[in-house]
């Protein structure tokens, strides 16, 4: 294809007399393809698509005063491809909140990676693999609406898992290693919900009785007084994190650990023994039964 460009000009001021000229230039385009047809030739069929969509400022603009009139989002015909294009931050905010409310509420657990090591401590004993995966409720899981509430767990169930485990044993000066496996009990959080947590006058008065009374509770758990005076530490109803503590199922944090053991917090009140020092946490159900039995033999 020939392409000629015709181009006249006039010197207005030393060359004023002199005529017209006429420069015709030419050019004769290679047979090479447009730089459309090389990309379109190039591209995947989604690539295309937006090429076809997005490939000129003029496709663009139209694009941005289609979205205004749309909302601010407006579906360009590739799955799963949305452009947002929304200029009123306040828009982009109110979308912000139905995305939080839609994929980060508080209703169902999330996968966790744990370390079996924090369930069953041992010293002399390797879990193979030395983690697993549960699920979870927590505020790093699911959000709740307001600052006073806590995503926890509302229903969970038990799950069996077996490990390899690698034991070290020392008899007579001889080391040997000895492997096995082992089913261990783990528990799995199948619903989660929004809690209130305690109101900050109620924290006040329960820091003001301690004061008096010199009774102190490791973290979520709460004093109670018997008719006797004498104060222990327990859980009220629907406070679950406190209740897993109660069942062995968590361990204590270390300024909880730290405190009990200085003696400045009650020991907690466990369902199923004696708070164990050596572990930082109250003994599991099958440990009250391990160690009846040891009595019985």
């Amino acid at each position: 294809m020939e392409i000629i460009k015709d181009l006249q000009f006039q010197n207005r001021s030393k060359y004023s007399s002199l005529p017209f000229a006429v420069i015709r230039l030419q050019r004769f385009e290679q047979s090479e393809p447009s730089q459309q047809q090389r990309t379109s030739q190039q591209l995947s069929p989604m690539s295309k698509k937006k090429w076809e969509l997005l490939g000129s400022s003029k496709k663009v603009d139209e694009l941005f005063q289609a979205s205004r009139k749309n909302g601010g989002v407006r579906k360009v015909g590739i799955p799963g491809v949305d452009v947002w294009v929304d200029p009123h931050p306040q828009k982009q905010a109110e979308n912000h909140v139905l995305k939080i409310m839609r994929d980060g509420k508080c209703k169902w657990p999330r996968q966790k990676l744990i370390k079996v090591s924090e369930s069953y401590p041992s010293m002399t004993k390797t879990y193979i693999p030395s983690c697993t995966i549960l699920y979870r409720c927590g505020d790093d899981t699911g959000c709740c609406s307001l600052p006073t509430q806590k995503c926890t767990a509302k229903n969970s169930t038990t799950v069996e898992l077996y490990f390899t485990t690698t034991r070290v044993e020392v008899r007579d000066g001889n080391r040997t290693v000895r492997q096995d496996v082992e089913k261990l009990t783990f528990t799995n959080d199948t619903e989660c919900d929004c809690v209130e947590m305690m109101p900050r006058d109620m924290e006040l008065e329960r820091m003001i009785d301690h004061k008096k009374t010199g009774c102190t509770c490791p973290t979520e758990f709460s004093p109670r007084y018997m008719s006797n005076g004498l104060c222990t530490c327990d859980c009220f109803d629907k406070q679950n994190d406190c209740l897993r503590y109660k069942r062995g199922l968590k361990y204590f944090e270390h300024s909880d650990r730290l405190c009990i053991a200085e003696g400045r917090c009650e020991k907690p009140l466990c369902r199923f023994g004696v708070y164990e020092h050596k572990y930082g946490r109250c003994p599991k159900r099958h440990e009250k039964f391990q160690k009846f039995s040891k009595y019985i033999s």
